[in-house]
């Protein structure tokens, strides 16, 4: 089963985890991708390691992985600049994107690996609003496929003293699994259902909610979403209300599964138009 919630650590992530870090400190950054790599190394996987700046920069942000050199060498480790290792195209189509580390991860496959390991400090990349929001789209979609199976594990890094707290938790809440951020809820994949909401949504976190789902509404091309709640502990009326309204702009009908009895008491209570839990 894939990790959800909170994480203080990036060691025992499996093979197809997603976590978003927040960070502080860059030099305290990259010593907990130095042990996500060294994770990936003894699951045989190929490691990434994007940034910014050259290839002899990046490296040098890599001293304490074992064996750096000859692990770049052999292919075994490949690093890149952001503007390098994300496309210029990411606003236009963020799919494009997901495409790409498809590929990665189907060449490092064919290369004898188990996958594709990827530590990427992606900040410069996202302090512009509408980049950010592609960025949270590209997010949703890759997570989607992380979710069917993909042999892929990610470590998205964003430093919070340059975005500020808000726009890290727009990015924070579109990852199963988070370090650093002030929501409590999450947005992500699951195989049973096209997303999954867990964790907690309290009325002050209403409002990131429905950004949340707009972003996520964005990407569906169906009259009908399914909605896999079996890790939502908490959601209040407010919350309901939101999805609701989004939901009802953008034409479609959510459908929650495995809601908690709290919250199909409070869907009896409330007049959504497109909010509907199965039995």
């Amino acid at each position: 089963m894939r990790l959800t919630g909170a994480l203080d650590v990036t060691r025992g992530l499996g093979g197809s985890d997603h976590l978003c870090w927040g960070y502080d400190d860059q030099a305290a950054f990259d010593a907990v991708a130095v042990e996500f790599l060294r994770d990936g190394l003894a699951m045989g996987q190929r490691l990434s390691f994007v940034g910014s700046g050259s290839p002899e920069q990046l490296l040098a942000r890599l001293e304490q992985l074992e064996g750096r050199d000859e692990l770049l060498a052999r292919g075994a480790l490949v690093v890149a600049d952001v503007g390098q290792g994300y496309i210029g195209t990411l606003r236009a189509d963020p799919g494009q994107q997901v495409d790409r580390y498809a590929l990665e991860v189907a060449h490092a496959l064919d290369a004898g690996y188990t996958g594709l390991r990827v530590a990427a400090d992606v900040t410069d990349i996202v302090l512009d609003a509408a980049d950010r929001a592609a960025f949270v789209e590209y997010e949703h979609l890759i997570e989607h496929r992380m979710a069917a199976g993909m042999a892929f594990t990610a470590l998205c890094a964003y430093d919070r003293t340059r975005l500020g707290p808000a726009a890290f938790d727009e990015l924070a809440c579109v990852h199963p699994v988070s370090h650093g951020a002030s929501v409590t809820f999450r947005i992500h994949g699951s195989p049973s259902a096209d997303i999954a909401l867990s964790g907690e949504v309290d009325g002050l976190q209403a409002e990131a909610l429905r950004q949340a789902f707009e972003a996520v509404l964005a990407t569906v091309q169906a009259e009908w979403l399914s909605i896999d709640c079996s890790q939502l502990t908490f959601i209040d009326h407010r919350s309901l209300l939101e999805i609701d309204d989004a939901a009802n702009r953008a034409g479609l009908t959510t459908e929650l599964h495995a809601v908690p009895p709290m919250v199909r008491q409070l869907l009896t209570l409330l007049d959504c138009r497109r909010v509907v839990a199965t039995p």
